[in-house]
């Protein structure tokens, strides 16, 4: 967190450089969003972002890919993945601003932009999925195709949303949603990133318990992805 500009001091979006390896692109999901609301999440006027952001958000993306970093690390505050079953339910996350989100992936796939990251929180849970314009399409081709990845990270202590575990209940529940990879509702933790020019591995690391200071923390579940693609592979931890 920092003040980016003096004569908006409340704005917190920017982004950092870290060399060639990597540009992180900070967003605000919540000071410049319309209303929630679950009866027009289709509505084609609604943003997420704000037109501001948006724009430059783009202009971002275009930057980073033609100054050569070779990762674009999106750091955001909602869960992008599309979900069948949360959408009528929830409209907290991108599945509630379509628009916003059609447009981000639309542009990235149209500006052929590789090696983009998302990073998300706020539902308490574990998940690990790849973001294509349309992953619900009937048959593999270029709507279905992945134009990024998300890891979505746990609470560090604080419980699951009332409700929300029991919309997820077993395998069948992410049968679907061939684009979800992964989903742990049941424990707490945090998550970490090894960036390379390689490839970006993610590893979730679990609490054994919420109850003591200094708890004993196990990697329970690691993907990878490899420069060059979108698609994420299962990590041995």
């Amino acid at each position: 967190m920092r003040t980016v500009d003096p004569k908006d001091p409340l704005r917190i979006y920017h982004s950092v450089q870290v060399g060639d390896l990597c540009d992180l692109i900070l967003l605000d999901t919540r000071s410049y969003r319309d209303q929630q609301d679950l009866a027009a999440v289709a509505d084609s006027s609604r943003t997420l972002l704000g037109a501001a952001q948006a724009d430059w958000l783009e202009s971002e993306l275009l930057v980073s890919r033609d100054r050569g970093a070779r990762w674009r690390i999106i750091v955001q505050q909602v869960l992008m993945l599309q979900l069948k079953k949360i959408t009528d339910r929830n409209a907290d996350t991108w599945d509630g601003y379509q628009a916003s989100r059609d447009r981000v992936l639309s542009f990235i796939r149209a500006e052929a932009i590789q090696d983009v990251v998302v990073l998300s929180g706020d539902w308490h849970s574990a998940w690990a999925g790849e973001l294509a314009i349309d992953p619900f399409a009937s048959a593999p081709g270029e709507a279905a195709s992945p134009v990024a990845v998300e890891f979505h990270c746990p609470a560090v202590t604080s419980p699951l949303p009332s409700g929300l575990a029991q919309l997820w209940t077993d395998a069948q529940d992410l049968a679907p949603h061939p684009h979800v990879a992964w989903v742990d509702f049941a424990h707490r933790g945090y998550l970490s990133l090894d960036v390379t020019r390689d490839g970006i591995r993610a590893e979730w690391c679990f609490s054994q318990t919420t109850k003591e200071r200094d708890p004993t923390h196990q990697v329970a579940k690691a993907f990878y992805v490899a420069a060059g693609s979108a698609r994420l592979i299962e990590d041995a931890v």
